[in-house]
This record gives structure tokens, C-alpha cells and sequence, in this order.
């Protein structure tokens, strides 16, 4: 989609979304998150603790929603980078092996920039209607195809 490149990551094989659905429950707790740390984190502690994670399927499109209490640079990226790998069936490993690895070579890319959207921080317990945020943004990407 020519007009949403700025926008959305495209990819031209079919994803087993299912196992990628999956696989991403065992990223929720507090995990050492060293495997999908970017190669420039400087951060003393790669313990983070993800409170959800969701992957929506809307028409052609996926969503990942990952929130978590703290990020490693570039961790959301490499995360969403390997449920891609894992769904096309180019990476055999489970999210838990590369978990318990600890070490960035056996998670799978780094997934683009394109449709990387931070949708906020809460610093209190805000409850937020985060099923409301994904379909707005999924609209606005509708909208602006065209």
C-alpha cells in the first residue's frame, strides 16, 4: 500500500497469526528482556515487566499492543520483529527459548519503524479504552490510504 508506507510495515507472505497470538502471552510478566534489547541500550536492568500484549487482526491489517512498565531501546521493534518471523514460520524457536537465551542472536529481526506508534504513558492507574485507541488509529490508516 503505496500510500500508507509511512505508516505500516508491509508484509507480502501470510503470518500464522494464531501461533503468533500464542507465542506473544508467554512476553506478559516480568521477564528478563536482554534477547530483545537493541545493540545501543544502555539500561543497567533489562528486567521489564509487560502487562499486555494484544495482536488484533483488522481486515488486512495487525495491530500489536504491548504495555509494559518500562522499555529497552528498540525491545517493541525486535519483539514485534520476531512474532513476525515466528508467524512466517522463518524462525523455529519459541518466544520462551529466546527469553531464556538471553542473548539478541536468537530473537528474530528488528521490525521497521513504519507504524510504530506511541500511543501515551500513564503514570497513575488511568484506565485507558484501549480497544477505542487501536480502532481509531486502525481508521485513520483506513482514511489516509486513499
Amino acid at each position: 500500500p503505496v500510500f500508507l508506507r509511512n505508516y505500516v510495515q508491509w508484509e507480502q507472505q501470510n503470518l500464522d497469526v494464531h501461533l503468533m497470538i500464542s507465542e506473544a502471552t508467554y512476553l506478559e510478566g516480568t521477564h528478563n528482556f536482554n534477547a530483545f534489547r537493541g545493540s545501543k541500550c544502555i539500561a543497567k536492568n533489562p528486567n521489564r515487566t509487560i502487562k499486555a500484549i494484544e495482536i488484533i487482526e483488522r481486515d488486512n491489517f495487525l495491530i500489536f499492543y504491548i504495555s509494559a512498565n518500562a522499555y529497552l531501546y528498540n525491545m517493541v521493534r525486535i519483539i514485534v520483529g520476531t512474532l513476525i518471523d515466528i508467524g512466517k514460520g522463518v524462525m523455529k524457536q519459541s518466544v520462551i527459548d529466546v527469553l531464556d537465551s538471553q542473548n539478541r542472536k536468537f530473537a528474530g529481526r528488528t521490525a521497521q519503524s513504519n507504524g510504530l506508534f506511541f500511543l501515551g504513558s500513564s503514570y497513575n492507574k488511568i484506565k485507558l479504552d484501549q480497544q477505542n485507541d487501536l480502532l481509531n488509529l486502525y481508521n485513520f490508516l483506513r482514511i489516509n490510504e486513499n
